[in-house]
């Protein structure tokens, strides 16, 4: 009945859904529901109908207008298509005249801006938009990147017959919701699939070997040309960014999305720092340290039995420098010399750290100069300070050892 509820709740004006009392408006569709019965609540929600069937799996709904049964996932589904179908975008990414690469995009921010993922543009020069039909075609101009978060924000040159999408707060998704992707498939069609979620927060590494935290895991059908399309609600609010697919050897597929609340997050502060640079890299928050995990091997090596990473070098003159010590026992650990003996990190802006993953972690919604919490092991006790974040440069990933 919940589903029937929801038809009828994003059907009205956000003038009269200010006005409607929500939770006396699910009393009273529930009291139709018990005691009149689902054709007297579908029939109070304006919704045609010519006859109602149930079975022991699910309530199917025969239409005024087409003589086939609809069950109430399908009528929720169309309801999501019809709202969201101007929302998301199919994006041509070309260099030199030549198209290399294609995947979809999310409108949001009054209808100029367009999220992507970075590798869906990525070496290209030019952008050709389009939307959900292909019968609108608009410029797109690339206002900024962050390759380590693998997003990028297109700004479209009069964009007509487009929709912002509605954010859904994705600290409120649970495991087990029903969600639905809105995508675009390699033939430039707009194609929709639903599954449920299955992990929430799960970190993944990207194609670079960035480490990308706020996932979430479906079993939603995404193909290629998909990367970039949206994860919505079954109210059509967007639940994440679609992002990537993961097979295994039988062909079983996962598919992995960016959590709405913090790619909002990620967004406005691309929008915030883009007039100076397009690039991210060098406006990311970074710890000016090299580390190793505690792992058991480097535990036994330094006979130091505290989980987090121990601090092995400092880049002169920095913050990290001043604050953390380095050790001076040289060990050969992995093919590469180290010292040993050093501070280790327990925990950094707030985040537990167990090993080099939750460095990435922490830091994730951070820039150069942003100041931190610190808290570290040293010589039998535990300190906390604070620190100074720095620019990544290119190598930033390489000072880290797991």
């Amino acid at each position: 009945m919940m589903a029937i509820f929801l038809i009828f709740s994003y059907k009205l004006t956000v003038s009269e859904k200010r006005k409607f009392n929500f939770k006396e408006g699910y009393k009273s569709a529930n009291y139709i529901y018990k005691e009149h019965g689902l054709s007297a609540l579908l029939s109070a929600v304006s919704l045609e109908f010519k006859d109602v069937i149930t079975d022991d799996n699910d309530v199917y709904i025969l239409s005024d207008s087409h003589d086939n049964l609809h069950s109430l996932v399908e009528i929720e589904n169309n309801h999501v298509y019809e709202k969201c179908k101007n929302s998301v975008v199919n994006i041509y990414a070309y260099k030199s005249n030549i198209n290399i690469q294609t995947g979809s995009g999310v409108v949001f921010s009054d209808k100029r801006y367009v999220v992507t993922n970075y590798h869906v543009i990525s070496g290209s020069d030019r952008y050709v938009v389009k939307n959900f039909d292909g019968t609108n075609t608009y410029r797109g101009e690339l206002v900024c990147f962050d390759e380590s978060e693998d997003l990028a924000i297109i700004r479209l040159v009069n964009p007509d017959n487009l929709v912002p999408v509605e954010f859904y707060r994705g600290e409120d998704c649970k495991v087990g919701d029903r969600v639905i992707s809105l995508s675009f498939i390699d033939d430039g069609s707009l194609f929709l699939s639903s599954g449920f979620i299955g992990s929430i927060t799960r970190p993944l590494r990207d194609w670079m070997g960035n480490l990308l935290s706020g996932m979430i895991i479906t079993d939603c059908n995404i193909m290629k040309g998909s990367s970039g399309g949206a994860l919505l609600s079954t109210t059509g609010k967007l639940i994440g960014l679609n992002y990537s697919v993961y097979t295994d050897e039988s062909g079983n597929s996962i598919s992995c999305s960016y959590e709405s609340s913090r790619l909002m997050r990620i967004l406005n502060r691309m929008l915030a720092l883009s007039s100076n640079s397009h690039s991210f890299l060098s406006l990311k928050g970074g710890i000016d340290i090299a580390c190793v995990s505690m792992t058991e091997d480097v535990k036994n090596l330094s006979l130091i039995m505290v989980n987090g990473v121990m601090v092995t070098a400092t880049s002169p003159g920095s913050d990290a420098e001043k604050i953390l010590k380095v050790g001076n026992t040289k060990v050969r650990y992995k093919e590469n010399d180290i010292y040993l003996g050093g501070d280790v990190i327990t925990k950094l802006n707030s985040y537990e750290i167990f090993g080099i993953d939750d460095i990435y972690t922490a830091l994730s919604d951070t820039v150069a100069g942003d100041i931190v919490d610190i808290e570290y092991y040293r010589d039998g006790n535990y300190y906390k300070s604070k620190i100074t974040l720095t620019a990544r440069d290119v190598n930033y990933n390489l000072r880290f050892m797991r």
